[in-house]
């Protein structure tokens, strides 16, 4: 029997718009700030990069309610029915975040790179068969690059 592997929950309509509104409110924050933030959890300053953990744990943060010192950790694809096997695996997420980041790029060349290798613009439109296809693609370019 195989483990369960962990999956990455892309962020929600609702709490993306939550955040934006909470950011909006925050006026004792700058957008850098909250950028800043936003990036310090998923490596990328990009509210669509960030998983339903993180973005639960960012919510709980401007509003001042974390009960936590980091996000919760993220479901295994059993623990979610039927969505669960089309789910990302979470290590391949955090390996094309980390990727992208010790790159250098901008959110915006990421998107160009996305389109171009997933056929979608932003982590959170990723099924799994597009974040295989990512995620070889960018083992590929790291192995040319070094």
């Amino acid at each position: 029997m195989n483990d369960p592997k962990l999956v990455f929950e892309p962020i929600t309509h609702s709490q993306a718009l939550f955040l934006e509104v909470l950011s909006q409110e925050r006026r004792d924050l700058s957008q850098n700030a909250i950028d800043t933030m936003i990036k310090d959890l998923a490596d990328i300053p990009c509210i669509s990069s960030l998983s339903k953990q993180e973005a639960s744990f960012l919510i709980d943060t401007l509003r001042g309610t974390q009960e936590w010192d980091r996000p919760r950790a993220p479901r295994t694809e059993d623990r979610l029915g039927e969505a669960g096997p089309s789910l990302p695996f979470y290590k391949q997420i955090y390996a094309l975040r980390k990727h992208v980041k010790e790159l250098g790029w901008s959110v915006e060349q990421f998107s160009r790179w996305l389109l171009v290798h997933a056929k979608v613009d932003r982590i959170d439109k990723l099924d799994r068969e597009k974040t295989r296809a990512a995620y070889t693609a960018m083992v590929h370019l790291l192995q040319a690059r070094n």
